[in-house]
This record gives structure tokens, C-alpha cells and sequence, in this order.
């Protein structure tokens, strides 16, 4: 599977966006979450919505099996079983983000601002890459 990065995992029954920049950031995580990963979409830069049917470890997220002294629990890196792919327009990109982003799902906390600052970025966004990095990085930043 190969995504443009950057690219976002959208899961089920959890609002929240989570970008990611690169390949290897994007393949780690918590070896308590991966059973969260079925039914999980991934949309990358490109435009390129992936359907995920499961995730599994390939290997371990740091050299001491996975351990980290400042993180609780074991990382792995993982990777994915696909049911399918589908290209998707920057319209219904949009939509997704900005459901999730309505003041019926957005919870305080989730976002580094208030999802009031980040939804007409997301409405006038002109790509992909460009609402992502709305999820990247601290938008009071970017000015």
C-alpha cells in the first residue's frame, strides 16, 4: 500500500482526525489499538481512500521490543489488510472533515484550536495536502 503523505486515518466511532506526515510514522502504533484499525478508512494526498479489513504487527516500534520508558505499553509497527481503494474528490474530502468537524462531534481538547478557527480553512482549502496539514500541525502557527 502506498500512500502520498501526508495522509489521515479516519476511524470508526472516533471523530478525530490523525494526520500523519511519513510512511514511518504513519505504520506505528500502540499495541493496544491495532484491533481498532478494522473497518478504518486512510485518505492520503493523492486523493486515495483506503478501506481497511485489519491491521497486524510486522515488527517492533523500538529496539527494547516495542518498550519505551515514557510511554505505557508496547509500540509495533504494523501494517494493513486492505478490502479496497477508491479515489475520492477534494468535495467529499472536505465533507468528511467537516462532519467530523460539526459542533455535534468535535469535543473539546481534540484539536490544537477551537474546530470553529479550523472549519473555513477546511472550506476553502484548494487540496488535499493543504487540510491535512491542518491536522499536522499547531494552526496558531500558521498564522
Amino acid at each position: 500500500m502506498d500512500l502520498a503523505y501526508p495522509a489521515v486515518k479516519l476511524f470508526k466511532n472516533d471523530p478525530r482526525i490523525y494526520a500523519y506526515a511519513d510512511a514511518r510514522s504513519f505504520h506505528l502504533a500502540s499495541t493496544d489499538l491495532i484491533g481498532l484499525y478494522a473497518g478504518a478508512r486512510f485518505i492520503d494526498a493523492a486523493g486515495t481512500e483506503v478501506r481497511v479489513r485489519e491491521a497486524y504487527r510486522t515488527g517492533w516500534g523500538t529496539r527494547l521490543w516495542g518498550y519505551h520508558p515514557l510511554i505505557k505499553g508496547r509500540t509495533a509497527t504494523i501494517d494493513f489488510a486492505v478490502e479496497g481503494t477508491r479515489a475520492i474528490g477534494l468535495p467529499e474530502f472536505k465533507r468528511l472533515v467537516l462532519e467530523r468537524l460539526s459542533p455535534a462531534t468535535a469535543r473539546p481538547g481534540w484539536y490544537p484550536a477551537a474546530a470553529e478557527r479550523i472549519r473555513p480553512r477546511v472550506e476553502q482549502a484548494e487540496s488535499f495536502g493543504e487540510i491535512m496539514a491542518l491536522f499536522l500541525y499547531d494552526i496558531e502557527s500558521q498564522g
